[in-house]
Order: structure tokens, then sequence, then C-alpha cells
């Protein structure tokens, strides 16, 4: 398991959390919220496409690790993220297609996705022998 404390999360076009502490497992990426400690979001990495780090302060205002999220339903793909990842202002996680880590320490941005790649080629690799 990878650790990396001072990341802070924002899912789909909200705005970004306060900083809590990633967890990269085998299974799953997990975010915990420092400040308010029942706060929390996981996604299993088979649904998770590590898509790019990002430098580019026009863009965002922070260096960020850029993931897509799999969420299984297709016919809702055309539509806006902002029209249903939200109901009476409660955020529906299962709708949520995209998430940006904010690392503090932007450097460690690679090394969280350079884990997060070893742990799931090696997961697509003990997968497919067991196929």
């Amino acid at each position: 398991m990878y650790v990396l404390h001072g990341v802070a999360v924002a899912l789909g076009s909200r705005p970004l959390e306060s900083p809590g502490s990633l967890y990269v497992t085998t299974r799953r990426v997990i975010w915990l919220s420092d400040a308010d400690r029942g706060k929390g979001y996981a996604v299993d990495f088979l649904s998770l496409s590590l898509h790019a780090v990002s430098r580019d302060r026009e863009t965002y205002p922070f260096p960020y690790i850029y993931t897509l999220i799999e969420t299984g339903d297709e016919d809702d793909e055309e539509e806006s993220e902002d029209s249903y990842s939200e109901i009476n202002g409660d955020l529906v996680l299962s709708k949520i297609t995209e998430m940006r880590l904010v690392p503090s320490d932007a450097g460690k941005c690679i090394l969280a996705v350079m884990h997060a790649l070893y742990c799931f080629h090696w997961l697509q690799h003990f997968y497919v022998s067991r196929i």
C-alpha cells in the first residue's frame, strides 16, 4: 500500500476538498479527509483510469493527477456531469466520472502515479493469468 498525506481531492466539477490522506492499494484508491474524519471516497482500481499529470496552471490552479472513473452507465455519457452528479445539493457518487488528486508536494504526484500504475499492471497480470 502506498500512502500520501496532504492530498486534496476534487470530484467532478465540485470545488477542491480540504487536504486528506490518499491510500493506493492493489484494489482501491481511497481518500480520507483530515478535516472531517467521517468523510472519504473510494474507487475500485478497475474502474479508474489515470489519465494525466497536469501542471498547467491555466487549466487548474494547482498541479494534479487527473483520473477518469468508469461508472458503467454508458447512457449518461452524453449528458453534462453537472446535470446529474448532484441531487438537491447532495453529491451522487455513482455518477461522478472524473476526479482530480491535488498533492501538497507536486513532486510526489509522479511517485503516486508510478505506484498506482504498478498496482494496476500487477492486477491485470494477476486476473488475466487466472482466466
